[in-house]
């Protein structure tokens, strides 16, 4: 079986994946969704943009790089919501 082989550019590493985290606490500032709801949206997001902008000619790498994208940005958004909570309870 002969996949597809996924070239990452630049654009991938320097922008797309610090603009999901951005959309990321957008999301967590302006909107009041609770937490379970947070890592789909991002998910979409990530799909989304890896999709529109860079792997327009490849659904397969597009929804690869997105799910990469997305799981990026719930990295840290679910890292910082549990750190303030931990430190919430000590104090």
């Amino acid at each position: 079986m002969v996949f597809p082989i996924i070239q990452t550019a630049i654009l991938d590493y320097a922008f797309l994946t610090p603009v999901v985290c951005l959309i990321s606490q957008l999301i967590k500032r302006l909107t009041y969704l609770k937490f379970p709801c947070v890592p789909s949206v991002l998910l979409h997001a990530g799909l989304t943009l890896s999709y529109s902008l860079t792997y327009r000619h490849s659904l397969f790498s597009g929804a690869l790089m997105g799910l990469c994208y997305g799981l990026a940005a719930i990295g840290p958004y679910s890292t910082t919501k549990e750190n303030l909570l931990v430190i919430r309870s000590f104090f």
